[in-house]
């Protein structure tokens, strides 16, 4: 299954998600603040996704997205949000520099079909004729 990277300065929230993503099979590590996020996507194996909080302290999620697309490892890496803040608010990341947006509280199923999602490649069409 996926690496995961769990970004989130509510030690409940980080844990809440481990616990059950790790249940579905993926590898799961968590971060309390972006800074701490960079640290895991700069040392191998590089995560599959990020999960990120907005609101965060030393680093936000908008300053965390910003250097994952700044470096050339991680610029195509899929971020989804998980917040309690609202687009367009006082430093919420720009539209298009994530993924997807899964809003607190959140419901872990909402959760796991944003990842499933992302990393699930689409099938091309094929045309019978």
């Amino acid at each position: 299954m996926a690496r995961i990277l769990v970004v989130d300065d509510d030690p409940g929230i980080g844990s809440v998600l481990q616990e059950a993503l790790e249940l579905e099979g993926h590898s799961v590590v968590t971060a309390c603040n972006g800074l701490v996020a960079m640290g895991y996507l700069s040392s191998d194996p590089l995560s599959d996704i990020v999960l990120a909080d907005v609101m965060m302290p030393v680093m936000n999620g908008k300053e965390l997205i910003e250097k994952i697309r700044a470096e050339p490892r991680t610029a195509n890496l899929p971020v989804i949000l998980i917040t309690g803040a609202s687009p367009g608010s006082k430093g919420f990341p720009h539209p298009g520099t994530y993924d997807a947006l899964v809003s607190k509280p959140f419901d872990i199923w909402d959760v796991t079909e944003c990842i499933d999602s992302l990393l699930t490649p689409s099938l091309p069409q094929t045309n019978h004729l």
